[in-house]
């Protein structure tokens, strides 16, 4: 988990409660058994466990993030 919200943090993404980043464009929560991400018009996506690939896939394509993210 640590990895996946220094990951976050450094992609611009601010903790907005316990679990709960967001940025301009989304919002990520990370629940016990998989990622949510949601855009600002309410879509939501569910991941099925912790994959942190599934997350970059689905933050850059997307455009929640740049696709020249940080690692």
């Amino acid at each position: 988990m640590k990895d996946v919200i220094k990951f976050l943090k450094k992609n611009g993404f601010k903790n907005m409660e316990l679990g709960s980043y967001a940025n301009d464009l989304c919002n990520v929560v990370i629940n016990s058994n998989e990622y949510e991400v949601a855009d600002n018009e309410g879509n939501t996506m569910y991941s099925k466990d912790h994959n942190i690939y599934w997350l970059i896939g689905v933050l850059t394509y997307y455009g929640f993030i740049e696709k020249n993210y940080k690692i």
